[in-house]
């Protein structure tokens, strides 16, 4: 069995979020994956992500480019990444049956020093 790589996540994240295909987009994530948006509102499970998603005024046009990937396990990775315009994003990625799905999402507006880094 082949091994995804975090690059392959990320670019099925991207792709789901360009196309606003909320049911692709939740699929990335565990059933009872947790996920906070930048306006602070936190969801739970894939359901929630779905339905949040489906709703064309979200905006799901993003792009999504790794800045830090540590492994916290030998299937568990946090990915931190630069997404949309201006936004840092927090994954933490776990690896079932040779493809990483998401357990835990952040995503936050990106701060002037941190984007000059």
């Amino acid at each position: 069995m082949t091994t995804d790589r975090i690059e392959d996540f990320l670019d099925r994240f991207s792709a789901a979020c360009q196309a606003g295909d909320a049911a692709s987009f939740a699929a990335l994530f565990i059933e009872d994956a947790t996920y906070v948006t930048c306006q602070g509102r936190w969801l739970r499970g894939r359901d929630q992500i779905a339905r949040m998603h489906d709703d064309p005024s979200q905006g799901m046009g993003l792009q999504v480019r790794p800045l830090n990937v540590r492994a916290l396990g030998p299937a568990v990775r946090l990915v931190v990444a630069e997404g949309g315009v201006g936004e840092v994003q927090t994954f933490t990625l776990i690896l079932r049956e040779g493809r990483w799905v998401c357990a835990a999402f952040h995503n936050t507006a990106m701060s002037e020093w941190e984007a000059a880094e």
